[in-house]
């Protein structure tokens, strides 16, 4: 009899844990459901922008005709390493601040809010499944227009958007460093005589390539040292030539590792930079 009461007590006790156990899996694949079940609406989005601090397009003033960023929208509480509402739309820039999306999006039913982060220069790669950094990198002759401008690196962020809001408005901030020089002539030169041979300014020792974190802000694994071309066109102010600048990746610079060489009328000149921590939009 004992044993027959222990087996019994056994089986009632195996059954509560099986019904708990199935209890438990039908609860998670609810929240799972809930997750993924974000519908899209009837509303679409659009989008404009505007540009936040220093200017270092190629026009100095705004982006051009025909640029593009890359999209992205996640709900507030998700994450960019996982389900993404929009996942790396191009948008183009047309005139005054408007952006034209590859194809029409929608807000979701309801009014579910939407974290959107924009990112300038467009690639068609994006940022890999269960990551959130992207891969960005500066041109080395930047003396080329459109190296210049691919050379930027802009980022946007607008959160907790619903479609009550219906359009967008992304502020893209600077999230590179831009080395401005300036040359101050000797007694036996002028600034005149400085423009006429016009110099080439390189800069050297700097990285021009690395990983930003989307969601974090943050720049790592900075590689590919390389020498820069300035850019720009030289010009006279207070008798001293201004107007050659460089885009590059926030770093900490070292006068032992960073200089400019200057090419001035067949002849090298080295000036090591001092030492700085150049921080973004800097």
């Amino acid at each position: 009899m004992k044993r027959k009461s222990f087996s019994k007590g056994l089986f009632r006790t195996t059954l509560f844990c099986s019904i708990l156990f199935c209890l438990t899996a039908c609860v998670n694949k609810i929240n799972e459901d809930e997750d993924t079940e974000i519908k899209e609406g009837s509303i679409p989005i659009s989008f404009s922008l505007r540009i936040k601090g220093a200017t270092s397009k190629a026009t100095g003033t705004a982006f051009e005709k025909g640029d593009r960023m890359g999209l992205f929208a996640i709900t507030p509480s998700s994450s960019m390493k996982g389900k993404r509402y929009i996942n790396n739309l191009s948008l183009e820039y047309t005139e005054g601040s408007t952006l034209m999306p590859k194809k029409t999006v929608f807000y979701p039913e309801g009014n579910t809010p939407l974290d959107f982060i924009s990112y300038y220069p467009y690639q068609p790669e994006g940022v890999q499944t269960g990551t959130a950094t992207l891969a960005i990198s500066v041109q080395t002759d930047q003396s080329i227009e459109k190296n210049r401008s691919q050379s930027d690196f802009l980022v946007a962020k607008e959160k907790k958007v619903t479609n009550k809001k219906k359009t967008v408005m992304l502020e893209f901030k600077h999230k590179l460093a831009k080395l401005t020089i300036t040359l101050i002539p000797d007694e036996n030169n002028t600034a005149d005589d400085l423009l006429k041979a016009n110099p080439r300014i390189i800069a050297t020792g700097f990285k021009t390539s690395a990983n930003y974190d989307l969601e974090t802000e943050k720049f790592s694994n900075l590689d590919g040292t390389k020498d820069i071309i300035a850019s720009g066109e030289w010009t006279v102010k207070d008798n001293k030539l201004t107007g050659k600048e460089i885009i590059i990746i926030p770093q900490e610079i070292n006068s032992n590792e960073h200089f400019f060489i200057m090419e001035w009328n067949g002849r090298i000149y080295n000036c090591a930079i001092p030492h700085v921590e150049l921080n973004s939009n800097m």
